[in-house]
């Protein structure tokens, strides 16, 4: 079980992220466990920013991050997800991944996203889950001010980062952005998380998008 649990005090601005890619490794008949919970207190924020996860076949896999926000304060958070070891030439062939993600706002959850991805099943390969890529990710932007104006912007600057065969957007939902990637390539992938933070971090923020030198190590 790995446990990260970090609580940024009022006012606090927190820029976590990892100095290279978590692995999660064959099972051998046990079940590898991580949880993050984030709390930002009053006009705090926190940018939750990990380099991408890899699951080796036949990982078996249980992901639980809950942030836990007062109103006045603002997250970040992204992530980006691989299956199996492609430039090795290896297939998630075999294994399962269960992942929670939950945001809760004055106790009030404001988003949930739960499921359990079995290898080769119908949720890996239909259309209705990752239509056989290998790769997804995604960015959540919470908090005031309103983002309702930024989307296009956010649409604009990940529009030229995607290869031709993924399938990527974003949505604005009350206090909510998300961006979603699918496709096959990892650091396409975080181009267009990062494309999207460029914009979201100024605006929401107020900081400057300087990228973190560890990001490219």
């Amino acid at each position: 079980m790995l446990e990260i649990d970090i609580h940024a005090a009022q006012k606090a601005h927190a820029l976590l992220s990892t100095p290279g890619a978590a692995k999660w490794y064959r099972a051998n008949g046990q079940i590898a466990r991580q949880r993050v919970q984030l709390k930002g207190d009053a006009g705090a924020a926190i940018e939750w920013l990990p380099q991408e996860t890899i699951f080796f076949n036949q990982a078996d896999v249980v992901l639980e991050t809950q942030v836990s926000l007062h109103n006045l304060a603002r997250f970040i958070g992204c992530e980006i997800l691989c299956l199996g070891r492609t430039a090795s030439g290896e297939r998630f062939s075999h294994g399962k991944v269960r992942q929670t993600y939950k945001v809760v706002v004055d106790d009030k959850p404001v988003w949930l996203e739960q499921g359990t991805l079995l290898a080769d099943s119908a949720t890996a390969h239909g259309p209705l889950g990752l239509a056989g890529h290998s790769v997804c990710a995604s960015l959540l932007c919470v908090g005031p001010p309103s983002q309702r104006g930024l989307i296009d912007d956010v649409r604009a600057a990940i529009a030229p980062w995607a290869e031709p065969q993924a399938k990527f957007g974003a949505t604005h939902m009350k206090s909510l952005l998300m961006v979603r990637y699918l496709g096959d390539a990892s650091e396409n992938a975080r181009h267009v998380m990062l494309a999207a933070w460029r914009v979201l971090r100024p605006a929401i923020l107020g900081r400057a998008s300087t990228e973190l030198r560890i990001w490219n190590t």
